[in-house]
């Protein structure tokens, strides 16, 4: 009875607190919802080594607004460490007040017992770490990050965040999903492995919901899509035509 009444109180006050969540299912009818939604909190360096560029605190609470209630989940990515955002931990925060999973894909460089401890107690789900090429300085300093992780959980006997190690260049990301960039551009997932980028969808602060989600669904890097047909040529020389109708006799001559 007890847990019952929780989960009860629990779905009306994140409703309370998110009140779009309740225009969710209006605005999405008829859409597939996302499978993730990727904050780049961290953009690329800037010239002459100078710090990478960071979400504003409004861009991400516009988008966290826009697009949370309609996926699933939540990945904290940057094209530098998100760990150098300083509010990623609100970040995290936000995600799982809106019921999503959190997952944080990192180089492992950055993650040190500080981090580890602010992950943890932030309600991180997942921990990708995508460590650099082996025998390099910075693999040697994720691996010994990565080795801190398993004893500050096992002190603390926590079971989140699940760690999950990929190698150099592996894609950790669902296709069906978008990306809003720092500077809140939304791409409809950003191909991989040397695919063409497809074309922002505009800024985050002018775009509705239901523009986002009917513009993936309409997307190729958005669904699945059918075996391409054979070429005319090939098909035509391999295609059974269809045996001619014997003609009909001449009608009978009238006397």
């Amino acid at each position: 009875m007890g847990g019952w009444l929780n989960r009860r109180l629990y779905r009306i006050f994140l409703r309370i607190r998110h009140p779009e969540i309740i225009l969710a299912r209006w605005r999405g009818r008829g859409l597939e919802p996302l499978d993730a939604v990727c904050v780049e909190c961290a953009g690329p360096p800037g010239a002459d080594s100078a710090p990478p560029s960071l979400m504003a605190r409004a861009v991400f609470r516009l988008a966290a607004r826009k697009t949370f209630p309609y996926a699933r989940g939540v990945i904290f990515t940057g094209r530098s460490d998100p760990l150098l955002h300083g509010e990623l931990r609100e970040m995290i925060h936000a995600a799982r007040s809106y019921g999503k999973e959190a997952r944080v894909v990192t180089d492992g460089i950055l993650l040190d017992e500080g981090t580890i401890c602010a992950l943890i107690a932030a309600g991180t789900d997942h921990l990708t770490v995508r460590p650099a090429a082996a025998g390099t300085p910075a693999s040697d300093r994720a691996a010994f990050n990565i080795g801190v992780l398993g004893k500050v959980m096992e002190e603390m006997d926590v079971p989140r965040p699940a760690l999950e190690l990929l190698p150099p260049g592996a894609p950790a990301i669902p296709a069906r999903r978008i990306d809003i960039a720092w500077d809140g551009t939304v791409h409809p997932g950003r191909a991989m492995h040397g695919a063409k980028t497809p074309e922002p969808l505009g800024n985050i602060r002018g775009l509705p919901p239901r523009a986002i989600l009917s513009a993936l669904s309409s997307s190729p890097q958005g669904r699945l899509q059918p075996p391409l047909p054979a070429p005319a040529a090939s098909r035509g020389s391999s295609r059974r035509r269809r045996p001619s109708s014997p003609p009909s006799p001449p009608p009978p001559e009238r006397g």
